[in-house]
């Protein structure tokens, strides 16, 4: 009989870690992020032990976007919620709930030298505004280093113990090491160092490897006739050829700045979960 025993014993030990890892998937051991990139960092960190849930949806802007009723009850019930802390609804709705729902808010934002948010980057040029930002840190390897440090300096808070985390973290940096070598290799072949785009989500690219970004939206409206005058003005002293767009924002002016520049616009997901092909895959279009 001991042997039956100690085969009940161990399937009662499988039957219970299994109840477990059911239970790591529930909606109170969620955890959640303001926007689709943020999963990348999160994920690359927890691995798989967590369920992480993403409040802005494909093809919504985070500009605009605001939590729908049953995601504000996910925050409550969730471990954790990490924001870039720098977008309207972020701050609005998230944060404060999560400081009455005892939920541990993590901004992402912090420790990053922001950029102001309502102008053109180059390079040459110095920004150090915090207020009025520019939210897309996750636009470059170099600041999404930052960011998942200040995401795992979290969630090692919260499970000091875990060795796989420490592991996956580092894991992670490596790979945004290696792709900023990437991304100075392939700009080395850039023809013309400025590009045009709608929407400025590239500041922070643009600042630290030596680009300039164009932007066509004027302080987040519709721009005027003389501001479209401008941007094309500016992108042919530049020698710009590459025009791009996002598709949380109009495409026809786009289109209409990309014809008097004689070339086709081209899409860019900056809200895609694969942050890192994301930024490679922007980088390689604008040295084609």
């Amino acid at each position: 009989m001991k042997p039956m025993r100690k085969l009940l014993l161990l399937l009662c030990a499988v039957a219970t870690l299994s109840s477990c890892g059911e239970r790591m998937r529930t909606a109170e051991t969620q955890i959640v992020v303001s926007i689709e990139p943020l999963r990348a960092i999160v994920e690359g960190i927890v691995g798989d032990d967590f369920e992480v849930v993403t409040l802005v949806p494909p093809g919504a802007s985070p500009e605009t976007y605001e939590p729908t009723p049953e995601q504000m009850e996910r925050v409550e019930r969730s471990q954790m919620v990490f924001a870039v802390g720098l977008i309207g609804f972020e701050h609005s709705t998230v944060e404060r709930l999560t400081e009455s729902a005892a939920v541990r808010y993590v901004n992402l934002s912090e420790s990053i030298d922001l950029l102001d948010g309502h102008c053109h980057h180059d390079h040459a040029e110095e920004h150090h505004h915090a207020e009025g930002a520019n939210p897309h840190l996750w636009t470059s390897p170099r600041q999404l280093r930052q960011m998942a440090a200040t995401a795992y300096a979290a969630i090692a808070a919260e499970w000091p113990d875990s060795t796989v985390y420490k592991a996956n973290y580092e894991a992670f940096i490596t790979r945004l090491d290696s792709l900023d070598g990437r991304i100075i290799r392939r700009l080395s072949e850039v023809t013309s160092r400025a590009f045009v785009i709608y929407h400025p989500t590239f500041g922070y690219l643009a600042e630290e490897y030596g680009l300039t970004e164009i932007a066509i939206e004027s302080h987040g409206k519709e721009p005027s006739a003389d501001h479209l005058r401008h941007v094309v003005d500016e992108a042919r002293a530049k020698g710009v050829s590459k025009v791009f767009y996002q598709r949380e924002f109009p495409r026809s002016v786009v289109e209409t700045v990309a014809r008097e520049l004689d070339v086709e616009p081209i899409e860019v997901d900056i809200l895609s979960g694969d942050v890192e092909g994301m930024i490679y895959g922007f980088v390689d279009k604008l040295a084609r």
